[in-house]
């Protein structure tokens, strides 16, 4: 079994699959557009597959980035949801 990415890596891609956009997602993350290409390459590395088409003023999916966006957003959200179910009981 692999390793389990680093979260940072997992949160980076959910946000520039949702926006198909390293600008907007890093507006969200609050990070440079740089450091999300850097954070989607390590990413792409440690799993040596493509998760992006990197067009000329656009990003694709590809096939396999589509599937393993697909796979982790759901499990980004609820741990989202947790967090905010549990830091608002206090």
């Amino acid at each position: 079994m692999r390793k389990l990415p680093f979260a940072n890596l997992l949160v980076t891609f959910d946000a520039a699959a949702r926006h198909l956009s390293f600008k907007e997602a890093a507006e969200e993350l609050f990070i440079t557009p740089s450091a999300v290409g850097h954070q989607v390459r390590a990413l792409e590395k440690e799993h040596q597959t493509k998760l992006f088409v990197r067009l000329n003023r656009y990003l694709e999916l590809t096939t396999i980035g589509k599937q393993y966006h697909r796979k982790i957003a759901g499990a980004l959200q609820s741990l989202r949801r947790v967090t905010s179910e549990l830091l608002d009981r206090s």
